[in-house]
């Protein structure tokens, strides 16, 4: 049983009895309850062991299990999942351990964290989908963890979706850990406790997400309200917290990752990042280099720091109330790790607000007056949409302002991405964008740290503003940025490789034998063809065997297979010595990179250093042999890829050609011709031929040279003249000729105007002399005497072959054996003076070979006089392919020499061709002979053939042989017919069919191809064929055959006299070089620099200025248009959903209007009724007050009165009062009986009127 140990107290806090168990306590052990030995055998969960040093103290200890989930897909199709189960009470760094070492897993340079909350998002202000799928494809390529809830309710559908895309795509799964509770299996728990493979059923409630690949399982903890999520946080706490404890994780469960000591023979320990949060940079030639059993360490890893921890990102996603109090509480829990809230605003919801308080935050502090008031009408908002979407809260706005003001407290831990008006890729980018610099601004602190992690992940941009940018006081050593400068070019990072030149790396003293050799080593298989690939072609490993590393021996072998024939040694100077400082590093760099098929990294070392125009051309060489190498393989996509580069790279070196050109004539033609011998002793014009680059071949600049070489001194390009001189010799004293040496060598000397000055008359003899010396050592002039004795031979030849050959040699076969003969030494010459491949690559040395051995065969038979006629045979045979050999003379004109190239194109084509008609010409030959010949008996082979394929081939021609078709009593033989007579008919007709209409046409239609390409591109074809000739001549002797040999025989006697005077003697030179002086080759190499910056620079524009770019750019403006119109769509449908609301209110308000208005037209008729009622109650009022007022009279006059005798007036009656009186006597209702007296009165008034 594994023993996993638990937390110590200093780190988790006092262990509690709900942090450990839930059963019962049966006895205590200090602060700590434990359960005694019969509830755990009861449970079944838990074993005893013995161990001193456990915060058990020897009791118990937990026992975790890990197994497969297996999720049912359908019959044939299922997902599993690694699960590991935890009991309650669990230490997470156990739990970790545990999981290390049960699951395979490696610990991670950087985890995510999605959130649970009960409602991720809470309105849609942004596409929730792209942020989720920028933030896991950021993790699937930092192979990172991603921790969630592990339940479909708790994750985003968005992961779910781009979780299971990628695993239908790699079918594999990312490290996707989800912790989830024993509450979500269905009966399953029993089988997981035992740790056995449990196969899923989904039930109706909250399910498990099967797009995890892995699970931890944790026992339900009925004290504690979502136990599984406490889990998950003290997990994240230790990854991001770092210290002792993961370093002892580390320690147990990380295991070196080595392969096998085959790239390097010098065994070295490179270090990089394992980890996000800082790596200990070694020194890979330190002494105390870790190797172990002939392994070295993988290039991405090797030392990490075993207590730096790895950063967690929080994603807060939208998220309402109860996700805003979470993340408080989470970020507070890890305030003091590695974790990083990544708040994305626009996203709605509680992260909107969150980031709104960080803002505020910082602008004004968390405790001022107007952080406050801001924050609160911000709440207010908040709520209210909470409120309107039905949620219920029981916090109040004072809590949640303390909340919100803790988070902005602790906002040093928080970053803010803003993502609106971003979609797609573009969002995807900006999200990786974000996370980096929150890591680089949150986590890492050491200028060496945020490199690495630069490096790591690809983002030179945001390091470039970090380190290099105003901040003086980031010092990054030599030592550091030449192994940062190692790794970006081993990886093809061109962006850091930037950054580095930018910022002070010198590449001439990074560039060692060592770095170089380690840099070959490093891509030797990493794409086809590879290295070792080119290794085996070139035979080195026939050569030298078992390769254990790559020197760069080896590389040069494969450059002079790639570059063919004749291109000298690079790096044998470097060969005895260890370690050295290679100069040209961009040239180097560049053929690395070449080879490698590092295309981005090889453009820009294309750009930078000298020889731009050379580097173009080799790389088009280079990458056209690879791609030759690639189709023999049957690799048609690399194959395509490598021809366009090396079409790329035949642009540029002719496009930077013609701007040198343009600048400046005479440093464009220096440049052309000039030879260097770090590229093989080759100049940019025989780099060019040899790469068959015709149209740089054919550029003006090179003909201009070409036509320099072709005239030598002579002013005059006219070939009559030449040809006039070269029979009548006199007539050369009569041309012009050039008064300096500036063709070749660019002195300003002018010779001739001075010998011109001098009147002696040897100073006029040596000047006539010279005129004879420039006069027969021209070029032109050599070809034309060719020419002329080649006719003479011809003519000889024909008269040989004519004749009847004579037991003595006549004078003209004597002469055509000295003629041969010198042509024999010129040849081998020739091939002495070149590599030999490159001159058995040209075809007409390969008629001038079979040409001289057919006339030895006939001359060795013809002193026989048995042997003769054969002999005659031979000449006439060897006659002909001399003839044949005229047709490169044609070479010389404009018009011809391009019918020659066509007549030696289409041959091949039709050689090619003849083996699909020889298929039908053998099949129906072989049934026609054997039909008509039933009978027939063994002959010889080649009669066999001959008979088979006589009248098939003639047939193409229109021989049809049709009278040997016939037969029976009306034929002109009379012949009885054979068996299958009429399937031969048939079959005659077929054939003919075939041959003459199918496959003739055909042969046509190829031919009208060949002859449409080549007439687009003539001249260009003609010029390339042309330069051929050019140097042929220029380093042919001035003697023409037969009397070569006398110029051979000099060139001897040189040879001869020159290695007595122990002087290094070459017979037959390999180049005529061209020289520059030493003092304008620097000019050239800074000019030539200029050039290929006003190059780039006039292709920057070109590009942003052109039709693509325009339509990028026109395609990004769009998608911004349509972010920004989905936007507005969004707000509208907002617009229209409160406009509807606010219709069906209006609709409300204008019902309650006419309820109200027929209410009010009813308390109308009502309030009528009540005025009527009330002036009738009115009147009986007033009757009333009358009939009381009657009644008070009435009393009064009933009481005795009191006479005064002072007061007369009293006693006397007022006419009113009597009127009254006697108007109250005389009232209708008079008839109220006294008797009764006042009480009875009011009575009968009450009654009366309904008081």
């Amino acid at each position: 049983m594994e023993e996993v140990p638990t937390d110590d107290t200093s780190n988790e806090g006092p262990i509690e009895e709900t942090d450990i168990f839930n059963q019962n306590a049966e006895f205590k052990r200090g602060n700590v309850t434990w359960p005694g030995p019969k509830t755990l055998a009861a449970v079944g969960k838990f074993q005893f062991r013995k161990k001193k040093s456990s915060l058990y103290d020897g009791f118990l200890q937990l026992q975790l299990a890990n197994g497969e989930l297996v999720f049912p897909r359908g019959k044939n199709n299922q997902h599993t999942a690694k699960y590991t189960y935890v009991p309650a009470g669990t230490s997470s760094l156990s739990v970790l351990n545990y999981l290390l070492e049960t699951a395979n897993l490696k610990l991670p340079m950087l985890g995510f964290s999605i959130p649970y909350t009960s409602q991720m998002v809470s309105e849609k202000s942004v596409n929730i989908n792209d942020i989720y799928r920028g933030i896991i494809q950021t993790a699937i390529t930092m192979n990172a963890w991603i921790l969630t809830c592990g339940t479909e309710h708790s994750v985003p559908s968005a992961v779910s979706m781009i979780l299971k895309e990628h695993t239908a795509r790699f079918e594999t799964k990312p490290v996707t850990i989800g912790v989830v509770s024993t509450t979500h299996l269905n009966g399953e728990v029993e089988d997981v406790i035992a740790g056995k493979s449990v196969t899923y059923n989904k039930s109706t409630e909250d399910q498990l997400d099967a797009t995890h690949s892995h699970f931890i399982i944790v026992e339900h903890d009925a004290n504690t309200d979502k136990y599984e999520i406490t889990v998950k946080k003290k997990l994240e706490k230790i990854l991001s917290k770092g210290g002792k404890k993961l370093e002892k994780i580390r320690q147990s469960s990380v295991k070196a990752e080595t392969v096998p000591n085959k790239k390097l023979q010098h065994q070295v320990t490179r270090t990089l990042i394992k980890s996000v949060s800082g790596s200990i940079i070694k020194d890979r030639h330190s002494k105390n280099a870790e190797v172990t059993n002939g392994n070295v360490p993988m290039t991405t890893v090797d030392r990490i720091n075993q207590q730096n921890p790895i950063p967690i990102v929080v994603s807060v996603v939208g998220g309402d109330l109860e996700s805003l109090v979470k993340f408080t509480e989470d970020l507070d829990y890890k305030k003091e790790t590695s974790t990083i809230m990544l708040l994305f605003e626009g996203s709605g919801g509680a992260a909107d607000l969150l980031s709104f308080a960080i803002r505020t935050a910082n602008e004004f502090g968390e405790t001022s007056d107007e952080f406050r008031k801001q924050t609160r009408v911000r709440i207010k908002s908040f709520l209210f949409y909470q409120v309107k979407r039905g949620k219920t809260f029981t916090i109040g706005k004072e809590d949640l302002f303390h909340y919100i003001q803790q988070f902005a407290s602790l906002r040093k831990q928080v970053h803010v991405c803003k993502c609106k008006n971003l979609r797609g890729d573009r969002l995807e980018k900006k999200i990786r964008q974000e996370i980096f610099v929150a890591l680089l601004e949150k986590v890492h602190s050491q200028p060496r740290e945020k490199l690495m992690l630069a490096l790591l992940w690809n983002e030179a941009d945001a390091v470039r503003d970090a380190l290099f940018k105003g901040n003086t006081q980031y010092k990054i050593s030599d030592q550091d940025l030449y192994y940062a400068m190692l790794i970006s070019l081993e990886r093809g990072n061109v962006d850091f490789v930037k950054l580095l030149v930018e910022n002070g790396v010198s590449m001439e003293q990074f560039l060692t034998t060592e770095n170089l050799e380690y840099l070959y080593n490093s891509c030797s298989n990493k794409k086809t063809p590879t290295l070792k690939d080119l290794l085996t072609l070139s035979n080195t490993l026939s050569v030298e065997g078992k390769i254990k590393s790559i020197k760069l021996r080896h590389v040069d072998s494969v450059i002079k297979f790639l570059m063919g024939g004749e291109f000298d040694s690079r790096y044998g100077r470097y060969a005895s010595e260890s370690s050295t400082v290679i100069p040209h590093a961009f040239s180097e760099l560049f053929l690395m990179a070449v080879l490698c098929q590092q295309f981005s990294l090889a453009e820009y070392f294309w750009q930078h250093g000298t020889h731009p125009i050379m580097k173009a051309l080799v790389g088009m060489k280079i990458y056209s042999k690879l791609a030759e190498i690639a189709q023999g393989r049957l690799d048609i996509e690399t194959a395509s890829v490598l021809k366009s580069e090396s079409k790329k790279y035949s642009v540029y070196a002719y496009d930077l050609l013609d701007i040198c050109y343009e600048m400046h004539e005479k440093q464009a033609k220096k440049i052309t011709i000039r030879r260097n011998d770090n590229w093989g002793k080759h100049s940019c014009l025989s780099l060019a031929v040899q790469a068959s680059h015709m149209k740089f071949v054919a550029h003006q600049c090179c003909q201009g040279h070409m036509n320099d070489i072709w005239v030598g001194r002579l002013l005059t390009r006219k070939s009559y003249e030449v040809l006039l001189c070269c029979i009548l010799p006199v007539f050369l004293f009569t041309l012009k000729y050039k008064p300096n040496n500036n063709a070749i060598s660019g002195e300003n000397q002018d010779r001739f105007s001075k010998e011109r000055k001098e009147k002696s008359l040897k100073a006029s003899v040596r000047s006539q002399l010279k005129k004879v010396n420039h006069f027969y050592t021209a070029p032109m002039v050599k070809f034309w005497m060719n020419v002329v004795s080649y006719m003479i031979f011809l003519l000889s030849f024909s008269y040989v072959v004519l004749r009847k050959l004579e037991t003595v040699p006549t004078f003209y076969e004597l002469f055509v054996m000295i003629y041969i003969t010198s042509l024999t030494i010129e040849e081998f010459r020739q091939m002495f003076s070149e590599k030999f491949r490159q001159w058995i690559s040209d075809y007409w040395n390969i008629c001038d070979v079979l040409a001289i051995l057919c006339f030895v065969a006939g001359n060795a038979l013809r002193w026989a006089e048995s042997t003769v006629e054969v002999a005659k045979v031979l000449y006439a045979i060897d006659l002909c392919l001399w003839y044949i050999r005229l047709l490169d003379l044609f070479s010389v004109s404009s018009y011809l020499g391009t019918y020659v190239t066509m007549i030696g194109k289409m041959t091949f084509d039709t050689v090619r061709f003849l083996c699909i008609m020889l298929i039908f010409a053998a099949g129906y030959g072989v049934a026609r002979e054997g039909i008509f010949n039933p009978n027939a008996t063994d002959i010889g082979f080649i009669d066999k053939v001959q008979t088979v394929l006589r009248i098939p081939y003639w047939q193409i021609y229109g021989e049809l042989f049709l009278d040997e078709l016939q037969c029976g009593p009306d034929s002109s033989t009379g012949e009885p017919c054979v068996t299958g007579h009429g399937v031969v008919v048939i079959m005659t007709a077929a054939y003919l069919l075939i041959a003459n209409i199918l496959l003739l046409n055909m042969l046509i239609a190829i031919f009208n191809n060949i002859f449409t390409e080549y007439q687009e591109n003539a001249e260009e074809i003609w010029k390339f064929e042309r330069h051929r000739l050019v140097t042929e001549y220029q380093k042919r002797p001035v003697l023409v055959p037969p009397f070569m040999t006398f110029a051979h025989l000099w060139r001897l006697c040189k040879w001869t006299n020159r290695k007595k005077r122990k002087i290094v003697p070459k017979i037959f030179k390999k180049n005529e070089k061209e020289e520059v002086a030493d003092d304008d080759e620097e000019l050239l190499d800074r000019w030539e620099e200029d050039m290929i910056k006003a190059y780039v620079n006039k292709e920057t524009v070109q590009k942003e200025h052109s039709v693509e770019n325009m339509i990028g750019e026109l395609s990004e403006r769009m998608l911004t248009i349509s972010v920004r119109l989905n936007e507005m769509d969004r707000r509208l449908q907002q617009l229209d959903e409160i406009d509807s609301k606010l219709d069906s209110q209006i609709r409300g308000i204008n019902d309650d209007e006419n309820s109200i208005d027929d209410k009010i037209r009813t308390l109308d008729i009502k309030f009528n009724t009540l005025l009527d009622e009330s002036s009738k109650q009115s009147s009986k009022l007033a009757d009333v007050q009358w009939t009381m007022l009657k009644l008070k009279r009435s009393y009064i006059s009933s009481r005795p009165v009191r006479v005064r005798k002072k007061s007369s007036s009293v006693a006397s009656t007022s006419p009113a009062v009597a009127s009254l009186s006697s108007t109250t006597s005389q009232s209708p209702k008079d008839n109220v009986d006294k008797k009764y007296g006042i009480e009875s009165g009011v009575r009968w008034v009450v009654q009366e009127f309904s008081i």
